[in-house]
């Protein structure tokens, strides 16, 4: 059983890293354009966002993630190699990190129809040191535990040694170029967001990065002012001369104050179709424009 969870964590791993690597190299083409980013990118989505890729990929981080999680569970100690604590600290520290790329990214386009395009992602997270530094990181974590992965994998393979060199240069300069076409993709884009006034910088940049959560405080301002009544209830209830009377208020007045289930009832009904309504129209108009990093 230990034997087939160590093969399909293996193999999890190796898909997983399939899509890292393309991803990186990706990145790398921020050292050409912008442009030519969007244009790989195409090409990888169009294997990693198919139904099939999707399942692979998602299912592989879900199963890596979780045997890794049952490989802890098991342990009698948690003394380790160095190596090995390190390898599995990053592969822990990853899913915080990851969770609101993927938010922003897929599930932006699955969810919401919303192809984010390298142009906006770069400008809005080099508009937002905080996002630039924690995608770094991610990326950098994430390698460093691919590599540790790959090394404890080969390290009994007799060419492994004959290889080491020509792979440790590549650990070293795959995430060396993405971090550099990040920076040079920030570069190309920066001089137009600088190059913009402060209302364009708000439009743009500033109240996109706000979005969700304005959208977030308004859809929730809105349903508790429709089921707002303790307070009306133990302070007023509904006065002076039904100045403070609100609907939920008047529903439970009907209901049971005069014992009309009927009229009560009616009126819970327009209340829910009124905030589905409202709830509606406000993911339609406004979550088109919310950008989650």
């Amino acid at each position: 059983m230990r034997r087939l969870e160590r093969r399909l964590r293996l193999a999890t791993g190796l898909i997983i890293a399939c899509f890292v690597v393309g991803h990186f190299l990706n990145h790398s083409l921020g050292v050409v354009s912008v442009d030519a980013m969007d244009r790989v990118r195409t090409v990888l989505a169009a294997w990693w966002r198919s139904p099939a890729g999707t399942v692979l990929l998602y299912g592989s981080l879900l199963t890596h993630f979780g045997l890794a999680l049952v490989s802890l569970y098991r342990r009698t100690t948690l003394r380790m190699p160095l190596w090995e604590a390190t390898q599995l600290l990053l592969g822990l520290a990853v899913p915080p990190l990851l969770i609101a790329h993927i938010v922003g990214t897929r599930f932006n386009w699955l969810l919401l129809g919303h192809n984010i395009n390298y142009e906006r992602l770069v400008g809005v997270m080099w508009s937002d040191p905080y996002a630039a530094l924690r995608q770094a990181v991610l990326l950098l974590i994430v390698w460093t535990h691919f590599c540790f992965g790959i090394h404890y994998w080969l390290r009994l393979q007799r060419w492994y040694g004959q290889v080491q060199p020509a792979l440790f240069a590549a650990a070293l300069l795959i995430p060396s170029l993405a971090l550099a076409g990040f920076a040079a993709a920030g570069n190309e884009i920066w001089p137009r967001i600088e190059g913009a006034g402060a209302w364009t910088m708000f439009r743009r940049i500033t109240f996109p990065l706000l979005m969700p959560t304005t959208l977030f405080v308004l859809v929730n301002a809105v349903i508790n002012s429709f089921r707002l009544i303790d307070h009306i209830v133990v302070m007023t209830h509904g006065g002076p001369d039904n100045s403070s009377s609100l609907l939920l208020y008047y529903i439970f007045e009907v209901g049971f104050k005069y014992w009309d289930s009927a009229y009560a009832a009616t009126l819970t009904i327009v209340l829910l179709a009124i905030l589905g309504t409202l709830a509606l129209l406000q993911f339609l108009i406004l979550e088109r424009r919310v950008h989650y990093q």
